[in-house]
């Protein structure tokens, strides 16, 4: 990524190395001949530069004209809406949802709660310094995690959220928002010709266990304690 003016430009090394190493080198051979099939035509006529010379930065910028676009959307987005948000800290001694079980056992919340295999209800806790697992017929924790999904938030960007819920009444604790970006064209068909993975760029990436931390600040776990 490369920052210019305030404005983040969402491109790996595998833009780089295809406007550099193929890109480029194209270009750079058809003005060759184009500008030595000009001169076998009209010798003594100079080149028309206030012609070549926009239509030349057009063609030169070319794969750099949606990664600029991209830039100015999510800028506004990922500086007023990605990260974290706490809405109301509150003190918990347990949370559902989310699969950090170990981690949130040993940072003080008595239990968590979350779907297990078959869709069935688990409840974890820590007993002797072990991870603790039992089958529950009820969630009884007052407080979720809840993964709301991503949705399309411009041309090229998606939005992911999670909450923290307050499941007595609905009300939202915390937030956590992250945008996925994606490449633009050409490092897409760079990725493509090269065989590599493509993965979009993340603005708000953080762990979402912070979330959790943050918002629900855990009542001492006595187990905890005692290790």
């Amino acid at each position: 990524m490369v920052k210019i003016l305030g404005y983040t430009l969402y491109m790996g090394s595998t833009w780089w190395f295809g406007y550099l190493l193929i890109y480029l080198p194209i270009v750079t051979s058809i003005a060759n001949a184009l500008h030595k099939k000009w001169r076998r035509r009209n010798a003594p006529r100079p080149i028309p530069w206030k012609v070549v010379g926009p239509i030349l930065l057009v063609v030169l910028t070319f794969p750099l004209w949606d990664v600029l676009v991209t830039a100015v959307r999510a800028k506004p987005l990922c500086e007023k809406e990605a990260g974290i948000k706490v809405f109301k800290a509150v003190q918990a001694n347990s949370v559902r949802g989310p699969s950090l079980t170990p981690s949130l056992l040993s940072h003080g919340y008595k239990f968590t709660e979350s779907y297990g295999p078959r869709n069935q209800k688990y409840r974890y806790s820590m007993r002797a310094g072990n991870v603790s697992e039992e089958r529950i017929e009820h969630f009884s924790t007052r407080y979720s995690f809840v993964d709301q999904g991503d949705i399309v938030a411009a041309r090229g960007i998606r939005r992911s959220s999670f909450e923290i819920v307050d499941e007595t009444n609905k009300e939202i604790l915390g937030e956590h928002v992250r945008f996925s970006i994606e490449r633009g064209w050409f490092e897409t068909v760079v990725s493509g010709l090269l065989g590599l993975e493509f993965n979009p760029l993340i603005c708000g990436r953080r762990d979402y266990d912070e979330l959790i931390f943050k918002t629900l600040l855990p009542t001492i776990n006595e187990e905890v304690k005692a290790q």
